[in-house]
């Protein structure tokens, strides 16, 4: 079960529905959408501007997940 607060990463986000379903069941969590994609970033671009300050899509490989998420801040469990 998802709680407020938690950080969900969304290892190949693609378009966004499986992230999108997180974001309207759980208010205050917060996901990162990473796709190798940059087709599939910008189509993420439009949920970040629905869920501003939840959604973040990050631009990188699932096998560069670690160091593109400690770019942004996110070590905590990495």
């Amino acid at each position: 079960m998802l709680c407020s607060g938690q950080i969900i990463v969304d290892m190949t986000c693609g378009a966004g529905g499986h992230a999108e379903k997180i974001l309207r069941s759980t208010e205050g969590v917060k996901v990162f959408g990473v796709d190798r994609d940059p087709n599939a970033i910008k189509l993420l671009e439009a949920l970040a501007k629905k869920y501003p300050q939840r959604f973040f899509p990050l631009l990188g490989r699932f096998s560069e997940a670690k160091e593109v998420l400690a770019q942004n801040n996110v070590t905590s469990g990495l």
